[in-house]
């Protein structure tokens, strides 16, 4: 029986092919080489029988099959899957990753090939809508494993922004909007992150982003976690530019991905951690801070993965800086996290940044420096969170005496009515 994943893979390999195909993010302008290079270097790390990209083709309700090996091709072109039959369409329509030990035991499976006896199957995203399915069948019953599944859920994260990618390169180039591969790269890094701050009673949000460059290392991400909570994630890529934008993708797909499941907040940061820790090779890492506020119950709970500490301020300005956690990501693999519950009340601000803040420096060669950020967020306690992020900006430019900065900045303000 064949091994499920190839055992004989050198974890340097792992990580090469796995950053191989987060590149494709910004470096690859064809869209079929983008699907044709997502499925050979799957067939590098696992052992499959077929494997196939379908992508969810809304104007007839189908799945149509984009790159395949292993599959007649005739029969893929005369029978249309429906995005309501066989287990590709059931994933699709229930948004979560499946394994089948025995096809002919379950009553979702469609069959295309006689030989199959097991298969995995994983949803596609584009944030939060499915695009199509990444599939994998075995000739052997009970060929995959959890574990597998784990793997191919991060690698069809990886896929659906290459997908992206190239859509929006395609796209870019009829509309003659972009003139250049890092501009797309720009536009992609824009698109993953939030729009705008979700729209949560009892809480005041404000956050910006400005990149150094054209693109950035920097992420951050904020969402509803439920009616009345918010979760909210910042982080620093090592690199700058189109490597840092690709690393910078390589953190944010793995962390949705973690999200879909029922997680807590250190475990999400430890899965983060051995993803990045397979994903990229020596000398890349990132730090990261997750956090969810449960504004009904005025509690926040979070984990650092040795990010820059948000700032607490309390309403009688005393201040506390969020350190709990660990190291930072993709250091080392299988790193215990811890995380903190405390309080978050009625006239508290939570203040998220990055060292674009911090370590910029005037013309004397001095940092901006935590102290300082601290005492400006002191001084205008009571002002709400866009008043606030106005004075931190002004005071980082008047300080630096620059108007373009030379690391990434992100910052995010909540203020608790």
């Amino acid at each position: 029986m064949k091994k499920r994943f190839k055992k004989n893979v050198s974890k340097s390999l792992q990580s090469e092919l796995m950053l191989e195909i987060t590149k494709k993010i910004t470096s690859t302008l064809n869209f079929e080489e983008v699907l044709e290079s997502i499925v050979d270097s799957l067939s590098q790390l696992y052992s499959y029988n077929a494997a196939g990209i379908f992508l969810v083709d809304k104007t007839n309700g189908t799945l149509r099959h984009m790159v395949t090996r292993g599959y007649n091709k005739k029969i893929l072109d005369k029978i249309p899957i429906k995005i309501h039959e066989g287990i590709s369409g059931h994933v699709v329509r229930v948004k979560k990753g499946s394994i089948i030990s025995n096809v002919n035991k379950d009553p979702h499976y469609y069959k295309l090939r006689s030989e199959t006896k097991s298969q995995m199957t994983v949803p596609l995203f584009s944030g939060d809508d499915v695009i199509g399915v990444l599939v994998l069948e075995s000739d052997h019953f009970d060929h995959f494993k959890q574990s597998d599944l784990e793997r191919l859920i991060a690698f069809a994260n990886f896929a659906a922004i290459a997908i992206d990618n190239a859509e929006l390169y395609k796209d870019s180039l009829t509309k003659k909007h972009l003139e250049s591969e890092l501009l797309v790269a720009s536009r992609i890094q824009k698109a993953l992150l939030p729009q705008r701050p979700p729209n949560i009673q009892g809480l005041q949000i404000e956050a910006t982003n400005i990149p150094s460059l054209i693109v950035g290392g920097d992420l951050y991400d904020m969402f509803h976690q439920n009616k009345k909570s918010l979760g909210v994630a910042i982080g620093d890529v090592s690199g700058k530019g189109a490597p840092g934008a690709i690393l910078m993708a390589v953190v944010y797909a793995g962390f949705k991905s973690f999200l879909k499941e029922v997680f807590q907040v250190s475990e999400v940061v430890a899965r983060l951690n051995n993803l990045l820790e397979q994903a990229t090779t020596t000398g890349y890492f990132a730090t990261f801070w997750f956090g969810i506020l449960h504004a009904s119950k005025n509690t926040l709970t979070y984990c650092n993965a040795g990010h820059n500490p948000p700032i607490l301020m309390r309403k009688n300005k005393k201040v506390q800086l969020l350190e709990k956690g660990g190291m930072l990501l993709g250091f080392l693999p299988y790193q215990s996290y811890l995380q903190d519950k405390i309080d978050f009340n009625s006239g508290d601000y939570l203040v998220l940044y990055t060292d674009g803040i911090s370590e910029i420096k005037n013309a004397a060669g001095q940092e901006f420096g935590e102290k300082r950020l601290i005492s400006i967020l002191k001084k205008n306690y009571g002002k709400s969170p866009v008043e606030m992020k106005n004075e931190i900006l002004k005071a980082v430019e008047e300080f630096s005496g620059k108007i373009e900065f030379d690391d990434d900045i992100t910052l995010i303000i909540i203020y608790k009515d």
